[in-house]
């Protein structure tokens, strides 16, 4: 490339960050990809999956997956954060 040039690749990041679509397109992601972050068996306990401000927020209808969930959160945080290659969650709430 020549000078001023950029990728498409390099274009379209720039534009995501300039329009302010990361946090959208993550919250996307994030559902999309629940299954692959936390299991078959989480997943199929989920009803809604969420982050907002850095929390991540899970609503199940099993009472015994929340507890599980809240007794793991560490874990998940871990995992969610691994998934998305920074520090995207610091927080769970189930409900």
């Amino acid at each position: 490339m020549q000078g001023n040039e950029i990728s498409l690749g390099d274009a379209i990041k720039q534009f995501i960050k300039r329009s302010h679509l990361t946090v959208k397109l993550d919250d996307a992601r994030l559902k999309l990809d629940w299954e692959k972050i936390c299991g078959k068996t989480i997943a199929k306990y989920t009803d809604d999956v969420r982050a907002n401000n850095g929390k991540l927020i899970i609503k199940t209808t099993s009472s015994t997956m929340r507890d599980n969930l809240l007794y793991a959160r560490h874990e998940l945080i871990d995992k969610v954060n691994a998934h998305f290659g920074k520090a995207y969650i610091n927080e769970v709430e189930v409900y």
